[in-house]
């Protein structure tokens, strides 16, 4: 899942289609070129595209419902989602978390035929904001008086009652809530802490350095997580990279359902 694809449209596509190349992974580009997700079609069948949930979105997100081969022709699909939230505005990006949750409530048919089952889901995202709460070892949330950027200080946070302002951590808890868990702090609570790095390094514009960049996803995919890898990505970006591994065969066996329509991972 990527974000910023700036200009990836140019020139009939030419810039995605180099980082297809470079990737060796098919992708899928959002409207406005904002945002992009790649998959291996080795590994996954394409079962079909989301167009963006609503025009609200300053990004227009990219989502793409896929089913794992080794999981089989009847198992549960899997909704690939890369997004970007707004720079600006806390209350656009609690729309945009609100919309982006109707992804986890999609239901199509599978490559049996027959099947129609409630897709799995995993999104990558800027979010902008931060979490809720905090899991061990995760540096801890940014005090207004640490942003110098006053109009910034207005972008990441809100009102509050109570108290003047506070950080912006609705969107987070609105993944929660949808059932999307934080793969970084899941792993985080089972022991590694180097899953909740900062993704954003500390500047004069944002404060303290922090993590904003997230990867959340059903429980249901939860046993089959190995690590978070937080991936240093300086001279080429202003965001580090958030790698997720999973196991393939778990996976599978968490994905596969039997005749009746049972989740096998549930037993599991």
């Amino acid at each position: 899942m990527r974000q910023e694809m700036f200009d990836a449209d140019a020139n009939a596509k030419e810039g995605m289609y180099e980082a297809e190349q470079e990737l060796g992974l098919r992708g899928w580009l959002s409207e406005g070129s904002y945002t992009a997700v790649f998959a291996d079609t080795s590994v996954f069948t394409v079962l079909r595209e989301w167009p963006s949930p609503s025009p609200v979105f300053k990004c227009q997100p990219t989502a793409v419902t896929l089913q794992l081969h080794a999981a089989g022709p009847a198992s549960i699909p899997l909704t690939a989602v890369a997004a970007h939230l707004s720079y600006a505005s806390p209350t656009l990006r609690a729309v945009e978390a609100e919309l982006l949750t109707t992804f986890h409530d999609k239901k199509v048919r599978v490559l049996d035929g027959q099947s129609v089952r409630k897709s799995a889901m995993v999104i990558g995202l800027d979010a902008n904001s931060y979490p809720h709460r905090l899991a061990p070892g995760e540096s801890p949330l940014p005090h207004l008086d640490q942003i110098e950027d006053e109009p910034h200080r207005a972008h990441r946070s809100r009102p509050v009652p109570g108290s003047s302002r506070a950080m912006d951590t609705h969107l987070h808890d609105t993944f929660r809530t949808a059932g999307l868990t934080d793969l970084a702090q899941h792993a985080a609570h089972l022991g590694e802490s180097e899953a909740v790095h900062p993704s954003i390094p500390a500047s004069d514009t944002h404060g303290p350095a922090n993590r904003i960049d997230w990867l959340c996803a059903s429980t249901t995919l939860l046993p089959a997580l190995r690590d978070i890898e937080v991936i240093d990505m300086q001279n080429l970006s202003d965001h580090n990279m958030v790698l997720a591994r999973f196991d393939h065969q778990r996976l599978a066996e968490l994905l596969t359902v039997d005749a009746q329509g049972t989740h096998q991972g549930v037993m599991a």
